[in-house]
């Protein structure tokens, strides 16, 4: 038994690398800009379409495209209440 063997402290960066970015995260979630979304008017159409790139078993890279979805955005009645 060795009793010339001083005791080192346990290494803490790792934990307060952590807690950094932990730190950070909050700050920037809080203080994130007010958004909203302004929704398409009645009688829009909206398209989307997806692609994906992939590398087959043959080494080949290949790519493969949706068909186009195209929807017709319906008018909506809205009402407000008041007191």
């Amino acid at each position: 038994m060795n009793l010339n063997t001083a005791v080192r402290p346990a290494n803490n960066r790792g934990l307060f690398f952590a807690l950094l970015a932990l730190l950070v995260f909050c700050i920037l979630a809080l203080h994130t800009p007010n958004v909203s979304a302004v929704p398409a008017p009645a009688n829009s159409v909206i398209g989307n379409q997806a692609s994906a790139t992939y590398v087959d078993n043959t080494a080949t890279t290949r790519t493969s495209i949706s068909n186009t979805v195209q929807t017709t955005v319906a008018q909506v009645k809205s009402f407000t209440l008041t007191q």
